[in-house]
């Protein structure tokens, strides 16, 4: 469908061809709009009762937003990039790792196949998304564009800013470092077969030739509304000696660090049993 910077939508799918595109039908529906990117979150839509009379913006012919670049330093991913693309195209790196647990272990292989990175972490009203927690551990930047220019920021306050813009802007890119430690990504289920995490805790850490920790950061999804950096246990790890710690019982004395919250899937008692 064409269009024009002023002009708007006739029809309430947009198939954006480029960036641009996409941000001019974007500028000129403003909150009458949204972006689409899989369409996981969105084919549930009417089970959360939220409305779904608004113009579509599909970004799935933006050629540019399907790439994974791998360099020396870092990772440049496209945010149209689905899970199951992210987990094959990081096989090997060990440094991420913990990314590629993320990807292979979200939901299952049919929403893995549609779920991109950039609607991992655009969608705010999803508390137990996997891909988010692990970015911000490997302390990820992203590259937001509008139809003024390019900017980029942490992706911790992208996060701490709502994830929200007062100008039309498209999450295009994520770039992660490449900083040679040791990362994981955990998540616990209700069941051994299920969707959403009552808990999970992505990390990254370094350690020294004696196994001491002189690097550690942890960031717990799904327990509250939005990702949280432990930051008590990390505190509690650097300097420590995994072997000879007893975990459990230090993650018990920081456990409270946390207001878990209740809901259909579990209570908040349980998750922070859980964790």
């Amino acid at each position: 469908m064409q269009t024009t910077p002023d002009k708007t939508p006739s029809s309430p799918l947009v198939l954006a061809n480029s960036i641009e595109e996409a941000l001019s039908v974007l500028k000129s529906t403003g909150p009458t709009s949204t972006l689409l990117a899989g369409g996981t979150w969105l084919m549930r839509a009417k089970a959360r009762q939220e409305a779904t009379d608004q113009v579509f913006i599909s970004l799935s012919r933006i050629d540019e937003l399907h790439t994974i670049e791998v360099e020396d330093d870092a990772i440049n991913v496209g945010s149209m990039v689905t899970h199951d693309s992210l987990s094959k195209a990081l096989v090997g790196m060990q440094d991420l790792a913990g990314l590629t647990q993320a990807a292979n272990k979200s939901a299952n292989p049919a929403v893995r196949r549609m779920a991109t990175i950039g609607g991992n972490i655009c969608t705010t009203d999803f508390p137990a998304a996997d891909l988010l927690p692990m970015l911000l551990s490997l302390d990820a930047t992203v590259k937001l564009q509008s139809l003024s220019g390019i900017r980029k920021i942490s992706l911790a306050d992208f996060v701490a800013t709502g994830r929200q813009s007062a100008n039309a802007e498209l999450l295009t890119h994520i770039q992660i470092p490449r900083c040679g430690r040791f990362s994981s990504h955990s998540r616990m289920l209700m069941r051994k077969a299920g969707e959403y995490p009552i808990a999970n805790l992505s990390l990254c850490a370094d350690f020294d030739p004696g196994g001491i920790v002189n690097y550690a950061r942890i960031v717990i999804g799904s327990v509250e509304t939005q990702p949280k950096y432990w930051i008590g246990m990390e505190r509690a790890i650097i300097g420590a000696s995994i072997a000879n710690t007893d975990v459990k019982t230090l993650a018990m004395s920081h456990v409270d660090e946390f207001v878990a919250r209740d809901d259909t899937d579990a209570p908040g008692w349980y998750r922070k049993r859980m964790l």
